[in-house]
C-alpha cells in the first residue's frame, strides 16, 4: 500500500497554462507545470508535468509524474510515472518506473536500488565516460580466436 503524504495533496507551486518560467525552484511539497518551464526543480514531494506542460531541464523529487513533454534528466527518489500521452527525451533514474502504453520515451532508463544510488549517479553525470578494452571471443573456429572490443563505462 502506498504511503500517504499530506503535503502532496495541496499544490504549493504552479506554472499555469500560457505561463513561461526560466530558472531554478526548490520546493517543499507538490509542484505542477501546465505551462513552459526551463531550468531545475528540486522538490521533497511530487512534481507533476500536466498534459499541456513542457519541461526542459533537470528535475528531482520524491514522485515525478509526466503527462506532457519532458526533455532533460529526472531523478525520482521514490517513483517516476510517465503517462500515455507524454513524450520524454532524456534520462530517467528511479527505484520504480511506470510507463503507460502510448508514451514516447527516448533516453537512458536507470532503475536504481535506492535514493543514495540516484544521488551518486547525479553527481557522477558530469564526469567524462571512460572506455576500457576487453577481449570478446569470436564465434568462428569455436572461440579459438579473439577480437578486441571497447566497452564504455559510466
Amino acid at each position: 500500500m502506498e504511503e500517504f503524504y499530506p503535503e502532496e495533496q495541496v499544490i504549493n507551486s504552479l506554472i499555469g497554462p500560457g505561463s513561461k518560467f526560466k530558472g531554478d525552484l526548490e520546493v517543499q511539497g507538490l509542484v505542477r507545470i501546465d505551462g513552459d518551464f526551463s531550468g531545475t526543480i528540486q522538490s521533497t514531494g511530487k512534481v507533476l508535468v500536466g498534459k499541456y506542460g513542457r519541461y526542459f531541464g533537470t528535475v528531482s523529487g520524491r514522485v515525478i509524474v509526466i503527462g506532457g513533454v519532458f526533455r532533460g534528466n529526472m531523478y525520482g527518489t521514490h517513483k517516476v510515472i510517465i503517462l500515455s500521452d507524454s513524450i520524454v527525451l532524456g534520462n530517467v533514474y528511479a527505484p520504480r518506473l511506470v510507463i503507460e502504453e502510448g508514451a514516447i520515451v527516448t533516453g537512458y532508463l536507470g532503475i536504481t536500488g535506492s535514493h543514495r544510488t540516484i544521488i551518486k549517479k547525479n553527481q557522477s553525470e558530469s564526469e567524462p565516460k571512460r572506455t576500457q578494452e576487453i577481449s570478446v571471443p569470436s564465434t568462428r573456429g569455436l572461440f579459438s580466436s579473439k577480437k578486441t572490443a571497447k566497452r564504455t563505462s559510466l
